[in-house]
């Protein structure tokens, strides 16, 4: 049963790749492309003691410095519902008839073009849709993240009056934001803030050059985030 079991693992990743042939195999269970500053992808999560796995869609950060911490937490994580609202997993015994169903409820809920260049306003309304979650709203932290996307794809388009507009919005949102949480993980708001208005972009290029040429991303598609207001 083991044997079998990891034939339909291998089979599994063939057909989602077959289905986002964008994608790449980043690990085993993780399948990403890269848009401008962002790594996105999908990524496969076991489910302790069943036979089955949970599908996610998962956008990383490109600025930080080296891949590795880039890949450490993602800036969305976001899970499939089914017509219930109830999160989709798929089982490996019965992935066929499985998948066939519930990729069609995937592919309706991605947000965002996988297999070529993105244009920022569906960045920007993917994140406004996942910055309505409940955990989200209830976290700074999490909010957090969201701005950053916007935030440095903004400075990745060379488009200051949207990055600014971002910054206001930043400013005036966080004052409602729960201190305590922050201090909790020991962010200082002012200090990320000053962060932001200091970065150039230039210096945000070349991070990001540097780590898409690192060879963990070597075998990743990388496609451009586009602006049609430029």
């Amino acid at each position: 049963m083991k044997s079998k079991i990891g034939q339909i693992k291998k089979n599994t990743v063939l057909g989602w790749l077959k289905t986002f042939p964008s994608l790449n195999k980043f690990t085993q269970n993780k399948l990403y492309q890269g848009v401008g500053p962002f790594l996105c992808g999908i990524e496969l999560t076991q489910l302790p003691r069943t036979r089955g796995y949970r599908p996610h869609f998962a956008v990383y950060p490109l600025w930080k410095k080296g891949v590795k911490e880039c890949l450490d937490t993602p800036s969305i994580l976001k899970s499939f519902r089914d017509e219930n609202g109830l999160e989709i997993s798929i089982e490996y015994l019965n992935h066929k008839v499985d998948f066939s169903k519930k990729m069609k409820l995937v592919e309706a809920q991605i947000k965002l073009g996988l297999g070529g260049d993105v244009i920022v306003d569906e960045i920007i309304d993917m994140i406004d849709d996942y910055s309505k979650d409940f955990i989200v709203k209830n976290n700074p932290m999490l909010q957090i993240k969201l701005y950053e996307l916007k935030f440095y794809g903004a400075l990745y388009l060379n488009d200051f009056s949207f990055k600014d507009l971002i910054l206001s919005e930043i400013l005036e949102v966080s004052e409602g934001w729960d201190t305590k949480v922050l201090d909790m993980w020991s962010f200082n708001l002012n200090d990320w803030l000053k962060k932001l208005e200091k970065i150039e972009r230039n210096a945000l290029m070349k991070i990001i050059d540097e780590n898409k040429s690192e060879k963990k991303l070597n075998k990743i598609t990388f496609f451009d985030l586009i602006s049609l207001h430029s």
